[in-house]
């Protein structure tokens, strides 16, 4: 029932502290926190109420009644947390949350898990006080990147924001495979077009680049 991603995030959240899932949608992450052993307050948050009534009731058939559900768009109807998830969906819906409650996002600790524009997100983080102090990379039907976020100040490389520093620098055998199966489609795309098509030019950029990254250290 729990996928793969949300098991990883939930990994991630100190069992002791308190921590909303904003966007909580069906509730599975709160779940896996209460089954294993998570004694901080946990608040469920998502700006519908269809998703967040699936919420409660996928919690009450667990028998946990003591997680808080609130109808909130984004985190402008929460109390303050230790720890915020937001997880599963677009890059501009994430920065959106946390630009528009930066009082909130001050004073916790950010999970973070967009589903594209990785780099975007990053990029904005680095120009808005924000700082990246852990990443993750799971195969869970797709490649997933998970950023671990507090406040605070980081100048980060192109490399960094397009690959992630700790990614980057782990360059675990995940994140190569992620690269190459990225740069393999880049390269089916290219050999499907003939012969000085004027995209064969840039797609050759974009793989000479991957090829750079992923074969660093060798």
């Amino acid at each position: 029932m729990i996928s793969r991603r949300l098991q990883l995030i939930g990994s991630l959240v100190p069992k002791d502290k308190s921590v909303a899932d904003i966007g909580c949608d069906h509730g599975f992450l709160a779940i896996w926190l209460k089954n294993h052993g998570h004694t901080g307050k946990i608040i469920c948050s998502d700006y519908r109420v269809g998703p967040l009534e699936n919420c409660l009731r996928n919690l009450l058939a667990w028998g946990y009644n003591d997680v808080e559900t609130i109808l909130s768009d984004g985190a402008t109807m929460l109390p303050p947390c230790e720890v915020a998830v937001i997880a599963g969906m677009g890059e501009a819906t994430a920065i959106h949350i946390m630009s528009s409650s930066p009082e909130f996002f001050a004073d916790c600790l950010t999970i973070i898990q967009v589903n594209r524009n990785v780099n975007v997100l990053r990029k904005w983080l680095m120009t808005n006080g924000y700082r990246i102090i852990d990443e993750r990379i799971i195969k869970d039907y797709k490649y997933y990147e998970i950023l671990i976020v507090e406040k605070g100040e980081m100048t980060l490389s192109e490399d960094e924001i397009n690959y992630g520093p700790y990614l980057l620098k782990e360059r675990s055998e995940i994140f190569l495979m992620c690269w190459q199966q990225k740069r393999d489609k880049l390269a089916g795309i290219r050999d499907s077009l003939a012969e000085g098509h004027p995209d064969r030019r840039h797609l050759d950029e974009q793989i000479s680049e991957i090829d750079r990254i992923i074969g660093k250290g060798e």
